[in-house]
C-alpha cells in the first residue's frame, strides 16, 4: 500500500484527508507541522506528500527544497488561500500539483494515480 504523508496543521482537515486516502486505498500518515514531517524523512520516506502551503513555521513551498535532498518524492501543495502567482511558484519549485481546499476526491485520486500509480 503506497504511503502518503499529509502535512496539515488543521487537525480536522488532516483527519478528513487521511480518511479519504484510506478510502482510496492509500496508507496515510498525518503530520501537524513541517518540522515533524521533515524529521520523519530520515526513517520513513512516503511515496508522496500532500502539504498545506500555509503551515506555521516553514511554509509548504519551503518543504519542496528539503524534500529534494531525499530523492524524487512527489509533493502536492494544497491551499485554502490561493494567491496570485503562487501556483506557478510552487510548480517551478518542484511541486507535482497545486490544489485548493476542499480537494475533490476525484481530483486527488487522479493526481495520486498519475504520480505514484494506483493503490
Amino acid at each position: 500500500m503506497p504511503l502518503v504523508a499529509v502535512v496539515e496543521d488543521d487537525e480536522a482537515v488532516c483527519r478528513a484527508l487521511c480518511r479519504l486516502l484510506r478510502a482510496l486505498h492509500y496508507g496515510p500518515v498525518g503530520f501537524n507541522s513541517a518540522e515533524t514531517f521533515l524529521d520523519s524523512l530520515s526513517t520513513h520516506l512516503p511515496h508522496c506528500a500532500i502539504v498545506d502551503l500555509h503551515l506555521p513555521g516553514r511554509k509548504g513551498i519551503e518543504i519542496l527544497g528539503h524534500v529534494a535532498v531525499f530523492g524524487r518524492m512527489p509533493v502536492i501543495i494544497m491551499t485554502g488561500f490561493n494567491q496570485a502567482g503562487m501556483r506557478e511558484r510552487c510548480l517551478e519549485a518542484g511541486a507535482v500539483a497545486y490544489v485548493t481546499k476542499p480537494v475533490a476526491a476525484v481530483t486527488l485520486s487522479a493526481i495520486l494515480r498519475q504520480v505514484i500509480g494506483p493503490a
